[in-house]
């Protein structure tokens, strides 16, 4: 379990209250009027129009927006849909970033110390040159000032979700809640954007966390938390870069996994960073008892390969128990062991086979249980149908549906009874005794089908005159106890019938 903060009042009192949380953590809680621009002239253009996954005020908004000039409507339209992405989620994220990189209106212009412009942007670039005339034809200022209460709304709403956040991380970490860092936390929210989706970017030292619509913000929790360990863990990989750049060499294992990301290629300290975070969030919030081989798996072929190596290090830093975690990280980024990443890499590919075996065992099991199901179904079926059809004396057809079922099952009890049945009433009674044996000798027969087999039988024994054979069988009826559907009444009056042991030994 993690360990307690050295002193939990004062932490505590020093994450209570709106400034102390601006003075703990460098966070900045606003919002913003570009963001909102930007994000009301694509919702204009047609974002996410069909799939309804904006919040509430995005419907509103596109009713505010009805008599916009069909002119700039088109032309909104139009350099939206020229830059396709694979996801909404992928596009609400490059437009997001497009208006963090923007000065106010009503210029909209990309500020002059921009940093440098990530790819994704990069793409949409063109776009911001239509905002001037949007934030004028329709009338944002306005707009702004109607919808301006719902988004500090909403950011108060997520202040006790940032504050927990803020509490359980410094907790772990036994960190002095004043903290000073050379970088800032920026959390701003936006309405229109995807339900229950954080959209974060790092632009140099200012970490951005857009909150879209959410009806529970706690919900959103842990998407907050890892890019506030963002926030605390960079500065710390940073300053180890040079002692971790020793071992960049085992970035080609990383690039060897396949769902590596896109964005983490050729970038050794990010994987290493990422992996410490993901390492951490795990510590803090474990999967469940049985899947951490999986998760393992899992955060390895995501290209985090120092996912195992940070595991094992936070458990030592668990049982430290007071040790601040930037000194004890210090400590380990003296060397990460190249051997014992390519050990772990061994494991997960055992693991990985083994989860492969099981879970195909497990779909031959499943299989296997899905093709008895549907013979039984099938078995309950050609029984009922051929039931009726006895009833009906109508043998010919009820055999055939007989036999169909044996070969389904061979020794079906009632099957082979019911053939019984019908060979007697064809007035075959050598035919119905074979039958009526290998009934009462099927384990699948119903006992009140093994009295009745053993009735017939020995009535059969009798015909042929084996009076001790047929009284035993009569007299196995009478020990089960049971009547089974007047197969003991049968038996008993069977007995009756048969001459005296003495007449026939």
């Amino acid at each position: 379990m993690p360990a307690a903060p050295q002193n939990p009042q004062e932490t505590a009192a020093a994450v209570s209250g709106q400034s102390t949380i601006d003075e703990i953590a460098n966070i900045d809680i606003r919002t913003d009027l570009r963001i909102f621009t930007v994000m009301a002239a694509v919702t204009a253009a047609g974002f996410d129009e069909n799939s309804g996954r904006q919040g509430k005020l995005a419907g509103l908004l596109r009713q505010d927006l009805a008599d916009l000039d069909p002119g700039l409507r088109e032309r909104l339209r139009a350099a939206f849909n020229e830059r396709p992405f694979l996801t909404e989620q992928d596009q609400h994220t490059a437009y997001t970033s497009l208006a963090l990189l923007l000065t106010g209106p009503p210029d909209f212009q990309l500020q002059t110390d921009a940093p440098e412009i990530p790819l994704d942007v990069q793409k949409i670039l063109g776009f911001e040159e239509l905002l001037p005339e949007f934030y004028e034809k329709a009338h944002i200022a306005v707009l702004w000032e109607r919808y301006r209460p719902e988004y500090e709304r909403e950011l108060e709403a997520y202040r006790p979700v940032i504050l927990d956040v803020i509490h359980k991380t410094i907790e772990y970490f036994h960190i002095p809640p004043r903290i000073a860092l050379d970088r800032s936390i920026v959390v701003m929210s936006d309405l229109l954007g995807l339900q229950n989706v954080v959209h974060a970017r790092n632009l140099e030292r200012t970490y951005y966390i857009v909150l879209g619509p959410a009806d529970q913000p706690q919900n959103n929790f842990d998407q907050i938390q890892h890019e506030y360990l963002h926030f605390l863990i960079d500065p710390l990989i940073e300053k180890s870069g040079g002692q971790l750049l020793k071992e960049r060499s085992l970035m080609q294992l990383a690039e060897q996994q396949p769902n590596l990301r896109r964005d983490f290629r050729g970038r050794f300290l990010l994987t290493v960073d990422e992996s410490l975070i993901e390492a951490v969030m795990h510590r803090l919030h474990p999967v469940p008892a049985g899947d951490e081989q999986a998760e393992t798996v899992k955060q390895f072929r995501r290209g985090l390969i120092f996912f195992p190596f940070f595991m094992r290090e936070l458990v030592e830093f668990e049982a430290a128990g007071r040790e601040p975690f930037p000194a004890y990280l210090a400590g380990t980024m003296v060397s990460i062991p190249e051997d014992q990443i390519e050990e772990d890499a061994t494991h997960v590919l055992e693991w990985e086979l083994q989860s492969a075996a099981r879970k195909k065992a497990e779909q031959a099991a499943a299989e296997e249980a899905e093709n008895q199901e549907r013979q039984r179904q099938e078995v309950q079926r050609l029984l009922a149908e051929a039931g009726q059809l006895i009833a009906d004396k109508s043998w010919p057809e009820a055999t055939i549906r007989l036999e169909r079922l044996l070969q389904i099952q061979p020794e079906n009890g009632s099957a082979l009874f019911y053939l019984g049945q019908i060979a007697a009433q064809q007035q075959k009674p050598d035919l119905a005794a074979s039958y009526y044996s290998r009934a009462e000798a099927s384990d699948t027969a119903e006992p009140w089908v093994k009295a009745w087999c053993a009735v017939r039988l020995g009535r059969y024994l009798a015909y042929q005159r084996k009076f001790d054979e047929a009284r035993r069988k009569f007299e196995g009826v009478l020990a089960l106890g049971d009547d089974f559907k007047g197969a003991r009444r049968a038996a008993q009056e069977s007995l009756t019938h048969l001459p005296p042991a003495e007449q026939h030994q």
